[in-house]
């Protein structure tokens, strides 16, 4: 598949989320997505699940927004909305 047909598919919704880090044995932090998961297609966790995705690979500039797709080794996520947003 070309980047172009995958470029708007996403496995799931990151709601509430928030950009944050792991560190590795040798000392070395690398993104993850922390946040509440909806609309999983492939039916890993329930609606409202919490869950750290795995090591961000591929994501816009940050800061990240709503609506921003991020790739994991084995995952797409559609950010929602962040854990710090108010709504108005």
């Amino acid at each position: 598949m070309e980047d172009k047909e995958k470029k708007g598919h996403f496995d799931a919704c990151i709601m509430d989320w928030s950009l944050s880090d792991i560190r590795d044995s040798e000392g070395e932090n690398w993104p993850v997505i922390v946040g509440k998961v909806w609309s999983d297609k492939l039916n890993r966790w329930e609606d409202g699940t919490p869950i750290r995705t795995g090591i961000v690979r591929s994501m816009p500039k940050p800061p990240l927004r709503f609506g921003d797709l991020i790739r994991t080794k084995t995952s797409s996520y559609l950010l929602g909305r962040p854990s710090d947003a108010t709504i108005q």
